[in-house]
């Protein structure tokens, strides 16, 4: 999946008491600076206004030096004061921790510029108190949020939904103009969403996608996504996870235009298939709601058997491949009931009709067992009734294009048969 940015963040409506903090501190720094008294009655905006003017005209102070070094600490100050502001408000609008830390950094920052004033230069006057007030104010909310537990809650799954809907109608609109999928991903994890889970999901994500957090999960708009992409993004996203987060996640997949085109709808199907991961497995799981057909799910078997295959010939072991077509649709219970009987090595791609599998070193003579002993799986389980073709590496050839074409001669073959 490319890294790319995400372009919009829907941020829970109003603020949480932590940002009303940060908020009185950032208001009552920038507040001490333009209004409070910083040299007599004078603000520290207009000392720095009055020291440009001294400084850039034709009598030079003779403490000139000491005033030029005022000037540089003012200009800093007030440069971290507007960043300050910008860091605060990216913070209540999205959330993200790397705000938060900004927030603290610059708060910092500003600090150490007013101790050097404060100690070096005496002033010590209500605006430096007022500006630092804040500051500290600021730094030690933010500091609050992100190592005390006082970053308040995403919204509730049931407040989201105006704001989702407002992102899918843009999305939808644009893409029924330029025929283009869309997908919705519905991931959770054993506790509830956490900001730098947020954020690594966040990192992953291209230009157009949008990701929206809510207390109990997180919800990913995939632009230019169909089914089979967006499991491949799921799992991409699960493996991300997995390794930096070190928990394990659960995430429904749903598409337009095959799960339909109602924002509604689709996310239904996206949280019931879902329900459907974290019922069949208490590790990561990725369920869509429909699987992808068989020409959407070739990309991912290509890439799947690039890696299959050169493993094969390095160690010159058989691998065979089968097309099986069943009689429903399988679910994901039915999947993870066919994986139960594989190897680790063994890989299994459903699709709306059937499943298609890499059996690593299956040859000519035990495939046709292999074959027999999961449709007698499937049909104990749900009664589904399946046909099964076979190809085989190196026999049939290398190239996965040529290798399924074969597998899927053999099962029509086999449907016509009856076996």
């Amino acid at each position: 999946m490319r890294n790319l940015v995400v372009k919009d963040f829907g941020a829970a409506k109003g603020f949480t008491a932590a940002e009303i903090v940060n908020l009185i501190g950032v208001t009552l720094a920038i507040f001490g600076f333009i209004f409070g008294p910083w040299l007599g009655s004078r603000s520290g905006l207009w000392v720095l206004a009055d020291l440009a003017m001294r400084l850039t005209g034709s009598d030079r102070p003779a403490d000139i030096g000491r005033q030029q070094a005022i000037f540089i600490l003012l200009v800093a100050l007030a440069l971290i004061l507007i960043g300050l502001a910008v860091a605060l408000y990216a913070d209540i609008r999205t959330k993200k921790r790397p705000w938060s830390i900004a927030e603290i950094l610059l708060a910092a920052a500003a600090l150490g510029l007013l101790a050097i004033l404060f100690f070096n230069y005496a002033a010590r006057t209500a605006g430096v108190m007022l500006t630092a007030l804040g500051c500290m104010i600021t730094g030690g909310g933010a500091l609050a949020i992100n190592y005390g537990g006082l970053r308040e809650g995403y919204p509730e799954r049931g407040q989201a939904l105006p704001r989702l809907e407002q992102m899918w109608t843009g999305m939808l609109t644009d893409a029924r103009a330029s025929n283009t999928p869309l997908s919705i991903l519905y991931l959770s994890t054993p506790e509830p969403m956490r900001p730098d889970v947020v954020d690594l999901v966040d990192a992953q994500l291209r230009a157009r996608d949008i990701e929206f957090p809510t207390q109990e999960g997180l919800f990913v708009l995939l632009w230019e996504t169909d089914t089979d992409g967006a499991v491949t993004a799921a799992h991409h996203l699960q493996d991300i996870l997995t390794e930096q987060a070190h928990g394990y996640s659960w995430i429904g997949v749903a598409s337009f235009p095959e799960d339909g085109d109602q924002m509604r709808a689709l996310l239904e199907r996206a949280q019931q298939a879902h329900e459907m991961a974290r019922a069949f497995s208490d590790q990561s799981m990725v369920v869509p709601f429909s699987y992808p057909r068989r020409s959407e799910a070739l990309h991912s078997i290509e890439k799947a058997w690039e890696a299959t295959l050169a493993e094969a010939k390095a160690s010159s072991t058989p691998v065979a491949i089968l097309a099986m077509a069943t009689s429903q649709a399988p679910e994901a219970d039915d999947v993870a009931l066919v994986e139960e009987e594989l190897r680790s090595q063994d890989l299994v791609f459903p699709v709306r009709d059937g499943l298609f599998m890499l059996l690593w070193k299956v040859n000519l003579e035990n495939a046709p067992g292999v074959a027999s002993h999961l449709q007698e799986i499937l049909a104990s389980h749900k009664h589904i009734q399946g046909h099964v073709g076979v190809a085989r590496f190196p026999e049939d050839g290398n190239q996965i294009g040529e290798l399924l074409e074969r597998a899927e001669t053999a099962l029509e073959a086999a449907r016509t048969s009856g076996t």
